[in-house]
């Protein structure tokens, strides 16, 4: 009994991922935007947070965006985990913003080199562009019909202008998106 996020949030530490749908009972009047509760457990989950929306489909493929930092390698490491057991393909795609400074040919043999350890193969792309846009072609592009993306991405001043990348992901994608931390 409670507030639906206050107590999603105190349970989740007996489990391993959360799953809630991207709207609740008002998803008519809502637009592109997510639920409240959604929103609110998808920022405070200690937890993968799996945020999907009304329809089911079987996983086919698995998308993870993937710019060597922690969080996005933390997402490396459970697309493989699901990735490996489903036997089915996993993409990465790597974006290269303006002005950043990570090479993306070494963030490629990274993530690579982190596939093959586990023993799954990984198709890698990179593209240019804004993060979101890219992800979401090429999970178009390639059939994608999970996304994986590390919870938090560039600062919180960008995040307030522009929103987050993974904001931009759960509110946009016509798939499943799961926030890892």
């Amino acid at each position: 009994m409670g507030h639906p996020a206050r107590v999603i949030l105190q349970e989740e530490t007996r489990a391993e991922w959360v799953i809630i749908g991207q709207k609740g009972e008002h998803a008519e009047m809502m637009g592109d935007m997510i639920g409240s509760n959604a929103d609110r457990i998808a920022r405070n989950s200690i937890k993968p947070c799996m945020i999907t929306g009304p329809a089911f489909a079987p996983i086919k493929r698995i998308l993870v965006a993937y710019d060597g930092s922690g969080h996005a390698s933390q997402a490396l490491h459970v697309s493989v985990e699901l990735a490996q057991p489903l036997d089915i393909p996993l993409v990465a795609v790597i974006v290269r913003e303006s002005g950043a400074a990570s090479d993306p040919d070494t963030v490629a043999a990274d993530c690579r080199k982190l596939c093959s350890a586990h023993g799954h193969a990984v198709d890698i792309i990179i593209r240019d562009g804004e993060p979101a846009n890219a992800i979401l072609e090429e999970a178009a592009a390639h059939q994608c019909n999970l996304v994986l993306v590390g919870a938090h991405g560039h600062g919180r001043i960008h995040e307030m202008l522009l929103g987050s990348t993974p904001t931009q992901l759960v509110t946009r994608s016509d798939w499943p998106v799961v926030l890892v931390r």
